[in-house]
């Protein structure tokens, strides 16, 4: 069994253009999207810098007590 298939080349490349375009665009738009929220991202990490650094900190200072001392002084008393 044969099948043959004609395309007009004229078609072809307007389809294959199109779906160039296509997917070109759908790329910009997607990567127009991630930088809107990678801006929206540092301007409330800018807008709360202090709140998030005492935050950290205080996060830091907690884990530190917690797991760190206990093994200092297990060392120190060894």
């Amino acid at each position: 069994m044969k099948v043959t298939i004609e395309i007009d080349e004229d078609e072809l490349q307007k389809a294959i253009i199109d779906m160039v375009a296509k997917e070109c665009a759908r790329a910009y738009f997607k990567r127009d999207e991630y930088k809107g929220i990678e801006k929206a991202v540092k301007e409330v990490i800018y807008s709360q810098k202090e709140e998030l650094l005492s935050r950290c900190v205080d996060k830091a200072s907690a884990e530190l007590t917690r797991k760190a001392l206990p093994k200092l002084l297990e060392k120190l008393t060894e």
